[in-house]
């Protein structure tokens, strides 16, 4: 399963009727809407980017993440 990290980037606060919008999409879990921070969704395809980059005021990205570098050898 792929995360993506949702952005909203437009004026003002989030639309409420956008999250609800996100959070019916068909294989969406939404793991973290809360107000002050960015939407985290969990989905087994892509599509919730192609949707969600269709919004007004919205951004949708895969997460990435970094292996944590391994202790200093000398």
């Amino acid at each position: 399963m792929s995360r993506y990290v949702l952005v909203f980037y437009g004026p003002g606060k989030r639309p409420k009727k956008d999250i609800e919008t996100i959070e019916k999409l068909p294989g969406v879990r939404v793991v973290n809407a809360e107000e002050s921070s960015n939407v985290m969704v969990v989905e087994a395809k892509p599509s919730v980017k192609r949707v969600v980059n269709k919004m007004q005021g919205w951004m949708a990205s895969e997460e990435t993440t970094m292996a944590a570098p391994g202790p200093l050898r000398y």
